[in-house]
């Protein structure tokens, strides 16, 4: 009998019907709330604000991916190094935004995504954590701050790892306050016990979600 280590469940909260996870096995990983959070995009039971009708995130008209603001976490990165054959630095030169990366913000090029493709997802296999776990709909404040928390410690764990390698090297530049902000939230999770499960894993089974109380 398979192990149940993450459950879906949905409760009110100040009034308003709220999607929540409960992690119910101490050795739960990141892997395991993929698992169940992944199929809800496609689940009609889960109402979301922008799926047409359809209860479904595919064919969606507002499509997230023409404007998103995506930061990789350090797997996806280097997901989609080894997917494409291409170096750490190569990668950085050829997909990330260059005036974000000159203010020391590393997001995928966008307006649409780099990686959108006739309305698809080239990297689908190897997307980043934002993108897996954005879903339309009412969360609940709990499970909303684990996902955030989840998705933040693994965007600081790549910038420490590029810094490490020296491949992370801002222009001494006035920053705006939504960049500043961003840089401010990435150093308060540098020393995030999920940022260390991040730096010394090679997949998401290998992130334990108890380092996200």
């Amino acid at each position: 009998m398979e192990t149940v280590r993450v459950e879906v469940y949905k409760e009110y909260e100040n009034g308003t019907l709220g999607l929540g996870v409960r992690v119910v096995d101490d050795e739960a990983t990141v892997a395991d709330l993929l698992e169940v959070w992944e199929p809800l995009s496609d689940d009609p039971g889960v109402r979301k604000r922008y799926a047409s009708g359809t209860g479904s995130c595919r064919g969606c008209v507002n499509n997230c991916c023409n404007s998103a603001f995506v930061i990789p976490d350090l797997i996806a990165f280097k997901a989609v190094c080894r997917e494409t054959g291409t170096t750490a630095g190569e990668c950085l030169d050829r997909w990330f935004d260059p005036e974000s990366r000159e203010a020391g913000i590393l997001r995928w090029r966008y307006g649409p995504c780099v990686f959108l493709k006739d309305r698809l997802c080239s990297i689908y296999r190897q997307r980043s954590l934002i993108c897996r776990f954005y879903l339309c709909t009412n969360m609940l404040g709990e499970t909303e701050q684990m996902i955030y928390s989840v998705v933040t410690a693994g965007i600081s764990a790549l910038y420490v790892r590029l810094e490490e390698r020296g491949l992370l090297n801002p222009v001494d530049r006035g920053l705006t306050g939504f960049e500043q902000a961003l840089r401010d939230l990435v150093k308060e999770y540098r020393d995030h016990p999920g940022t260390m499960e991040f730096l010394k894993a090679d997949g998401y089974h290998e992130v334990m979600l108890k380092a996200f109380p």
